[in-house]
């Protein structure tokens, strides 16, 4: 075979690619059922965002802090074991917070964590600070407010 039946054979290869993903991204689209599918799935990702609220301790209870600092560790744990890696840091960073010696349990992680784990504890413990503070200080403004 000379190098153009081949560069032609690629070609054509490439269009039958390209009519064939047009061709079912279009059925796709028209589906009936389509914008259901769309609409359940984004309501779904949704209720995964909410369903990560992490309600927090009162500030003033060393109990409900303790209680609260093992219930995020464990969860972080668990989710890590389940692949939710993104969810994990999450709890595990609420958990950072609370914890009397935040720098040894940070050093511990950077240990246990993936790097890219790691990574995303570090960028998503200024996020968790930063909730924590707003919602305490909104606490204290309702508490002066009455």
């Amino acid at each position: 075979m000379s190098s153009l039946n081949l560069r032609l054979v690629g070609i054509a290869c490439g269009a039958g690619l390209l009519a064939y993903c047009i061709y079912f991204d279009h059925k796709r689209r028209n589906a009936p059922d389509y914008r259901e599918k769309v609409k359940a799935r984004r309501e779904r990702q949704r209720k995964e965002r909410d369903d990560d609220n992490i309600e927090l301790p009162p500030n003033d209870d060393k109990e409900a802090i303790e209680k609260f600092f093992v219930r995020e560790i464990e969860m972080g744990e668990e989710l890590i074991q389940a692949g939710e890696v993104d969810r994990a840091v999450k709890h595990i960073s609420y958990a950072i917070v609370f914890c009397p010696q935040p720098q040894s349990l940070l050093q511990y992680m950077k240990e246990v964590l993936p790097p890219s784990a790691y990574v995303k504890l570090v960028e998503n413990l200024a996020v968790a600070n930063k909730r924590v503070k707003e919602t305490y200080q909104k606490i204290v403004i309702e508490e002066e407010v009455e």
